[in-house]
């Protein structure tokens, strides 16, 4: 029996998905009773730039992620 693996965000590019990553992890910050979908969501995001190998520099994360 074979196993498909789901991808929704296959069809996005690199720099669209780090901008989505990013976008999901401010949502994350703020205080909201739906925080559970919004972590799946985030794993799914995950999953897809390892499998891509995407790695962002130390700049963009620094001032994306780290700094607000």
């Amino acid at each position: 029996m074979k196993l498909y693996v789901f991808r929704p965000f296959k069809r996005l590019s690199n720099e669209e998905l780090i901008y989505k990553m990013h976008d999901i992890f401010t949502k994350l910050k703020s205080d909201d009773r739906y925080y559970k979908e919004k972590f799946t969501l985030c794993d799914e995001l995950i999953k897809e730039a390892k499998i891509r190998n995407i790695s962002c520099s130390k700049e963009t994360l620094y001032k994306n992620c780290l700094n607000k």
